[in-house]
């Protein structure tokens, strides 16, 4: 959220060169679910956070429960997590992975002996620019957030970069709230076009494009005084450059020229916008799958059977992660389950995943440019074949 000023980014507290730690770990074998079938695919690797498969190298006792993961230009895979200022870096060719810390204590530095430049607390989203620049934002609580801002003279780490030899910061914190002289909670990220990066902060939205930074966009000066409040709580660009955000009222859409939107009220609560194969926006959130095609002119709800196999009254049922496989079926985390929909004879299916040790929530869902599934859970990361 970033708005009404325009951005003079510079890059600041450049880190030295990374060297963070390094290790071959190998997946768990077949004993632990290898092999087996989970939502229409076969498992192909297991990373158990209890097995340690990064613990030993997080210091301080800190051990990475994977929440957010992303696949580079270069085929590593980055995961964020629950665990803090830390990320992890997996290289799928040769089975190493590296782990980037921001030292616990005093945990006003925020740096650690590597060079890592952190966000100040959980990493939950990462995306890669047009300049091969890694990008990780966060979100975190109100006593960290002062403790940054009193030590950096107002410049709150909320978002950081890695571009393969060194860490970085903007000296300007997205999101800078005028009225009050100071920023406020709430970042998020998403990747556009053409290696565009947009990040968002209340309902204030930026961009940038591997060379510079857009101007401001402002919600509120866009839908006028006395519109309420525009808070942004996700979003996507589409193919055709549009941006779609989820508000405090409802779904809105720009054309590419950003000077006209279109409402959609009638989708709310969204915690994660994705686009499918064919181009059409899902709207996951709790109890709430919505799927709109790129017009804007068929809007469609979605949702499983009550009677489906452990969707009970008391269950955690938030969509908080959405993916398409090849075979054109719908996969999603929600909650303890992983779901599958399939469109074309309209079957639901329901798996769990807590027997494969993999802690009790399923968070994120990725498609890689093999085809494969990636998806992180409350204790790992859990691959499937195409």
């Amino acid at each position: 959220m970033s708005r009404s000023v325009n951005l003079i980014l510079a890059l600041l507290l450049l880190g030295p060169a990374a060297h963070p730690a390094s290790c071959v770990l190998r997946p768990t074998g077949s004993g632990n679910g290898a092999g087996q079938q989970v939502a229409g695919h076969r498992i192909l690797k297991i990373f158990n956070s209890q097995n340690s498969y990064l613990g030993a190298f997080t210091g301080g006792g800190h051990r990475l429960d994977p929440d957010v993961v992303f696949e580079d230009s270069h085929e590593r895979f980055w995961f964020g997590g629950n665990s803090g200022p830390l990320v992890a870096m997996y290289e799928d060719r040769t089975g190493r992975w590296n782990v980037f810390t921001a030292d616990p204590e005093p945990r006003e530095t925020f740096i650690d002996q590597t060079g890592a430049i952190l966000p100040t607390d959980t990493v939950t989203t990462i995306v890669e620019s047009s300049d091969g620049r890694i990008w990780f934002s966060a979100s975190f609580g109100e006593t960290l957030e002062a403790r940054t801002r009193a030590k950096q003279g107002g410049n709150g780490v909320y978002v950081t970069y890695f571009d393969g030899t060194r860490w970085g910061i903007p000296n300007v914190p997205l999101g800078t709230d005028a009225t009050r002289g100071q920023a406020v909670c709430g970042l998020g990220a998403f990747p556009g076009r053409d290696g565009r990066v947009w990040f968002w902060r209340d309902s204030r939205l930026t961009s940038y494009d591997g060379r510079g930074w857009s101007h401001t966009i402002e919600l509120k000066d866009i839908f006028g005084p006395g519109s309420g409040r525009w808070f942004i709580s996700a979003g996507a660009e589409d193919r055709q450059g549009r941006l779609w955000l989820q508000t405090e009222q409802g779904v809105i859409r720009s054309d590419a020229a950003r000077r006209n939107w279109a409402r959609f009220p009638q989708i709310s609560g969204t915690q994660i916008i994705y686009q499918d194969h064919e181009g059409r926006l899902w709207f996951g959130g709790y109890r709430s799958l919505v799927a709109i095609d790129t017009n804007g002119e068929q809007i469609r709800a979605y949702w499983p059977p009550a009677s489906l196999r452990g969707l009970g009254p008391d269950s955690y049922l938030l969509v908080t992660g959405i993916c398409q496989d090849r075979e054109g079926r719908m996969i999603l985390a929600l909650g303890q389950r992983l779901l599958t929909y399939d469109e074309r004879n309209d079957k639901w299916e329901s798996f769990d995943i807590e027997p494969l040790g993999l802690g009790s929530l399923a968070w994120r869902i990725l498609e890689d440019h093999s085809g494969r599934i990636w998806i992180t859970t409350g204790g790992g990361v859990l691959v499937l074949d195409p």
